[in-house]
């Protein structure tokens, strides 16, 4: 499960290269920009440059490359959570196939777009059906891209079914395709964090550290990279602790915390692992702290903050705290973790 090492992708200076000839890019040069600017963390600017090569690509008669360029914006947009600006480039890319290909050779695309969300919001029979054509269409496309990303919902979806061994076979099946470079950029840093995630539900230690490993190398291969690389240190934090490595995980969590802004899911994660190590080690007030900086993020802080509560001899608030939790979650592996807490505070 070790990954290949990539040639050295120096992202400074490709887009140092390409913002020294910005008026004068092609809609390729273009896409090769917003590549570089969303991997630096530039993503409003990735945003911008995308549309603008979108344009091109319409202007030299292109329509289908256009589309392809929407479709990239859609998914960052997606990805940062900004639902809004997406459905309405969603509606511009569905315009532009429709006059553009009548044969429906890019009709999978849609069809994973339309699936993701479904998937998100737990309508996996619904979604299934959908990521399952999306990914026959890319593979008979030779759509390596599309094709690794519908697996990965795919084996999410799946995995949501109780499907496990299923839901195993489908990603290892994709992961061949992230291993060996074959995939954008954007998908493979993706692919890693779904699966290690996916690892870390299921309580598989050893593969999500394997996972890890091989995220961490992909990662360092990639000057300058911003996105993944805290989700890669929170994961690696998580794994150092619970190997017992309290030193090793804090010094993870606190690049993690420096590093990206105080805001959305990685800073949450990185400010909750370096709560649980403080309450952990008895440092109560700093962990405290630091499960209201998770929260603030939009993290959840449970079980931790139960057994906080727990350790300032506040029962009562800890059973509270994980029974709003618990009414809330329906993941089984997050409801195992609070009803794990659960038992060691009725236990008390």
């Amino acid at each position: 499960m070790t990954s290949t090492r990539q040639p050295d992708r120096d992202w400074v200076q490709a887009y140092a290269e390409l913002s020294t000839r910005e008026g004068d890019l092609s809609p390729e040069d273009l896409e090769r920009y917003s590549t570089a600017a969303h991997l630096l963390g530039k993503d409003e600017q990735a945003y911008r440059l995308l549309d603008r090569a979108h344009s091109g690509y319409l202007d030299q008669g292109e329509p289908e490359k256009a589309a392809r360029a929407l479709f990239w914006l859609v998914f960052h947009l997606r990805n940062a959570h900004q639902a809004a600006r997406a459905a309405g480039w969603l509606g511009r890319l569905l315009r532009i196939l429709d006059d553009c290909d009548p044969n429906g050779q890019q009709s999978y695309l849609p069809l994973l777009l339309d699936g993701v969300p479904l998937m998100q919001a737990g309508a996996v029979s619904q979604a299934l059906p959908l990521l399952e054509q999306a990914a026959a269409g890319a593979r008979a496309a030779g759509d390596e891209d599309v094709l690794v990303l519908a697996g990965l919902a795919s084996g999410r979806c799946l995995v949501a079914e109780g499907q496990t061994a299923q839901a195993l076979d489908t990603l290892d099946e994709v992961m061949v395709y992230v291993v060996a470079d074959r995939v954008a950029p954007q998908v493979v840093g993706l692919a890693y964090c779904i699966v290690i995630s996916l690892c870390m539900e299921r309580f598989d230690i050893q593969r999500a550290a394997e996972w890890t490993q091989a995220l961490t190398g992909w990662c360092d291969a990639q000057s300058g990279l911003m996105p993944y690389r805290g989700e890669c240190q929170v994961h690696r934090a998580e794994i150092f602790q619970l190997h017992g490595s309290w030193a090793e995980a804090t010094e993870e969590a606190v690049l993690v915390s420096e590093r990206v802004p105080i805001a959305g899911y990685v800073a949450g994660g990185a400010h909750y692992r370096l709560a649980e190590l403080h309450r952990l080690r008895g440092q109560l007030d700093l962990a405290e702290r630091e499960y209201a900086v998770a929260a603030s993020c939009g993290r959840e802080v449970q079980p931790g903050l139960a057994l906080l509560r727990l350790a300032q001899g506040n029962p009562a608030a800890a059973n509270a705290g994980l029974d709003r939790a618990l009414a809330e979650s329906r993941v089984p592996a997050r409801r195992s973790m609070l009803l794990a807490a659960k038992v060691q505070i009725a236990v008390a």
